[in-house]
């Protein structure tokens, strides 16, 4: 199985909400199974914060370069 993880982050009010229900309307156009999952905060122990960590320090998981999805 081969898939794409798409992590949308970034503090209170900036459209996060507004973008991932967009992006389940567009999906939802598709006939590709998708999930979306929420992992909020960054407190230490949670998948919040593996997410926050792995953006934010990616070098800590072996990751050289991130790119955004425009960057193909």
């Amino acid at each position: 199985m081969t898939g794409k993880l798409f992590f949308i982050e970034g503090p209170d009010g900036v459209g996060k909400s507004t973008t991932i229900d967009l992006l389940k309307v567009g999906l939802s156009q598709r006939t590709a199974r998708f999930d979306f999952l929420s992992f909020p905060g960054k407190a230490e122990g949670t998948l919040g914060a593996v997410v926050y960590r792995i953006h934010h320090a990616p070098a800590d998981f072996g990751i050289s370069t991130m790119r955004s999805s425009e960057s193909r």
